[in-house]
């Protein structure tokens, strides 16, 4: 009937407009979806992970609330005492005189700073004896800003002073769980999933592959010479390989991007002046240069990756360093933002 085809007609047309509508619906939604972009963020304790979290906290995701900052007050004193602690250990481990010894009981059942302890721990610091402890700190665990900390110290004890930033981002910060970061770098949404590197950690990590853009892995190059906090008979580069190994070679990144952050390279500049590669590592044959000692340790990592070459990338900071960081941020965007990810 003529009224009906009229009106199927009508019927197909109206689909066909709706039809579009739900296209239209959909690339948006797809447009959205490409702009968020998820970074896991795996390695070992103490590599830097968490820092870099933080830096992007302060220069992307609008800083730390009043709460936050507060919180790091408390954390920044506990940390204080635990290195206090630790190189008060070190010092009788290493049986090196310390004319400090009769504050030694005192401060090690104190667990967090107060400012009566402000004066005990700075004559402390100011012996000579702990100053030749503190020269073999890469022999036991203390926070590489354990210096900064002294500098500071009567400021962070002041019950009326608040942590900086900088104060925030240089502590040392023990992760624990999983912790998330949202940032917007050029109308993209990232969300960065940080986890704990420590080996009791490393289960949750599971739960964290789901809709991964990509991975980055920090690897500490000043940990070359250093033991595991959990295990001192275990290398921490050699940890971090066997790990990075292991990430690599699983089906869930067979097609992701890694983004290797090889961190503390100032630090490591230093050390290596000191503690050559070459009296370590029976398979290193290059010269007893920075230059050298890097290209090892990067090599040693690209050799054991399971992935294809194309989606290996390499990045050599300074945690601290913001210029290095935002440069490996935005080389990480481009990268990302040009493949269709489905998360």
């Amino acid at each position: 009937h003529p009224g009906d085809r009229k009106m199927l007609v009508a019927s197909c047309l109206g689909r066909s407009k709706e039809s579009g509508i739900i296209d239209d619906g959909l690339k948006q939604d797809r447009d959205v979806q490409q702009r968020r972009i998820k970074l896991l963020l795996l390695g070992t304790g103490d590599a830097g992970k968490s820092t870099f979290a933080k830096q992007l906290k302060v220069n992307y995701g609008g800083g730390f609330t009043d709460e936050e900052v507060k919180g790091y007050k408390g954390l920044i004193l506990v940390r204080v005492m635990v290195c206090v602690h630790n190189i008060i250990k070190a010092c009788r481990q290493f049986k090196i005189k310390s004319k400090a010894r009769t504050y030694f009981d005192d401060l090690l059942v104190a667990t967090t700073v107060t400012p009566e302890l402000v004066p005990t721990i700075l004559k402390l610091w100011e012996d000579k004896g702990i100053q030749q402890v503190f020269q073999k700190s890469d022999e036991f665990q203390i926070d590489s800003n354990f210096e900064y900390y002294m500098a500071n110290l009567e400021r962070f004890a002041d019950p009326n002073s608040l942590p900086t930033p900088e104060d925030i981002i240089k502590v040392r910060q023990k992760t624990s769980g999983i912790t998330e970061t949202r940032f917007t770098v050029d109308e993209f949404e990232f969300s960065l999933v940080d986890v704990g590197g420590q080996r009791s950690e490393r289960r949750k990590w599971l739960h964290c592959f789901e809709g991964v853009t990509a991975l980055l892995y920090f690897v500490s190059l000043s940990e070359y010479n250093q033991t595991l906090s959990e295990d001192y008979r275990v290398n921490r580069l050699c940890e971090s390989l066997e790990l990075f190994e292991e990430v690599s070679g699983s089906q869930t990144f067979t097609n992701t991007n890694f983004f290797m952050f090889f961190n503390k390279h100032d630090i490591f500049k230093t050390k290596v002046a000191k503690f050559p590669l070459s009296e370590l590592f029976d398979d290193y044959k290059g010269e007893d240069t920075v230059e050298d000692s890097v290209e090892f340790i990067m090599s040693q990592f690209k050799n054991r990756f399971k992935g294809s070459e194309d989606h290996y990338h390499v990045f050599i900071t300074n945690s601290l360093d913001w210029n290095e960081l935002g440069e490996a941020v935005t080389k990480i965007r481009e990268r990302v933002s040009a493949i269709e990810y489905v998360i």
